[in-house]
């Protein structure tokens, strides 16, 4: 699986030992094939899905600065390129600092572990779509960007570089997630000196066109192409971002995620359409103030989990031969009708099945709830649910079966009271 993020983690045991033993931890004997895939690993970065955007901007840069001066073009890119590696230096040296400090390691591959971590990168990796998509413009110093008289400055060309960088770690692949564990139980000469390479291995490309400008001639002029192309990428990363939360979130949460999503794109583009220069100051901060009160309520609605402060119902998966054998004891049944897709379905959850009072009531009086998930049209709950149980097929539904009784059919969302007065009747309880 790609790797997505930083994460921290315990280096194995023996790490940072001596040199000698850093060479016999090699598979070929000697570190220089490890070295040899930090250089792949940093080349790889340019071709990450994700870094794609990046690309033509950067290289249009180079376009420009390859129509100066032979001296001035050789040092703007040197400049650029030495802020590509000025980044991983920089990592290289946190690294160290927290090997020393704390014994850990900086891990690529344990992101998708942490929801929290998994979430920020989706809302990190759709803030970036909806700026390539324009909805919202990307307000960077003029020293990074390129514009203004900054921007032809060497720190221009430093800031371009170190940025290009950054933006490309989000989406950083599997080799360098490998390269980046081996180089952090190394040695530190070996450690920093294999990051710094990773550098070195994404500027490779960039300091072949600084050096060859001739091969800047062959680029397409900018025009409508570089538009529809850099929209083009914004989808991608849309695609891109669904992709990598399908398999790392829980069911609930990835559905919280998507709705916040969209909500998160909205207040988004409150903040970059509503408003323009020209708009008077106030009235310009009191919407984006409200784009950002928007945003934050609906994540601190939808976004933290909801695990179950006490006890929980031990819910059965449904088969009809486990209801006809506990109706033949004589024992109650709780069948509750839901769906993946049904939002009420989540409110009764939350409201109902949640509470404490539910859940001790029914351990108490021996209920058997039976989970029907009608997620699916061939299920055996769905086709039950119309034929035995006679229901149109709309959930939530909550039956009660109780021996001698009518069944008791609760539709819709309802309130914990109504079930708490059916339980408290049932053979045993309190009248």
């Amino acid at each position: 699986k790609a790797a997505y993020g930083l994460v921290l983690q315990a280096p194995p045991a023996g790490a940072g030992g001596s040199a000698d033993k850093a060479l016999q931890a090699t598979p070929w004997g000697h570190p220089v094939g490890y070295l040899l895939l930090a250089v792949l690993a940093g080349l790889s970065i340019n071709l990450m899905p994700c870094v794609l955007p990046v690309i033509p901007l950067i290289i249009l840069r180079l376009v420009k600065q390859s129509q100066q001066s032979a001296r001035a073009r050789l040092a703007s890119g040197a400049a650029f390129c030495l802020g590509i590696v000025a980044f991983f230096a920089a990592f290289a040296v946190l690294s160290a600092v927290l090997n020393r400090a704390f014994g850990m390691a900086l891990d690529l591959n344990s992101l998708f572990r942490y929801p929290a971590a998994v979430m920020a990168l989706f809302l990190g990796i759709v803030l970036f779509a909806l700026v390539m998509l324009d909805v919202a413009p990307l307000t960077l110093p003029a020293s990074a960007t390129g514009r203004g008289p900054a921007g032809s400055s060497l720190a221009g060309s430093f800031g371009t570089g170190f940025s290009a960088a950054v933006l490309s770690i989000p989406c950083s692949g599997a080799l360098l997630g490998f390269v980046l564990v081996w180089a952090q139980t190394q040695p530190w000469a070996v450690s920093g000196l294999s990051l710094v390479l990773m550098g070195l291995g994404m500027a490779l490309p960039y300091a072949v066109l600084i050096l060859v400008p001739g091969l800047l001639d062959r680029v397409p002029k900018p025009g409508r192409w570089m538009e529809v192309f850099k929209k083009s990428c914004g989808f991608l990363l849309l695609l891109i971002a669904v992709k990598l939360t399908l398999a790392a979130l829980p069911k609930d949460r990835l559905i919280d995620l998507l709705v916040y999503g969209v909500v998160f794109s909205f207040c988004v583009w409150m903040w970059g359409q509503w408003v323009d220069a020209a708009t008077p100051p106030l009235r310009r901060w009191t919407i984006r103030l409200a784009a950002v009160l928007l945003a934050v309520a609906t994540g601190l609605a939808l976004l933290p989990g909801r695990a179950p402060a006490g006890p929980v119902i031990a819910w059965e998966a449904y088969d009809a031969r486990l209801v006809e054998q506990a109706k033949a004891k004589g024992q109650p049944v709780l069948l509750k009708f839901t769906a993946d897709w049904c939002t009420n379905c989540k409110v009764v959850d939350r409201r109902v099945y949640q509470d404490g009072q539910i859940v001790d009531l029914m351990d108490q009086k021996g209920v058997l709830a039976i989970l029907a998930d009608t997620t699916s049209f061939d299920s055996p709950a769905t086709r039950d649910f119309k034929q035995v149980y006679g229901e149109a097929g709309n959930v939530p539904v909550t039956i009660l079966l109780i021996a001698g009784r009518p069944a008791v059919v609760l539709r819709g969302i309802f309130d914990k009271s109504r079930l708490l007065d059916l339980l408290q009747d049932l053979p045993g309880g309190q009248a």
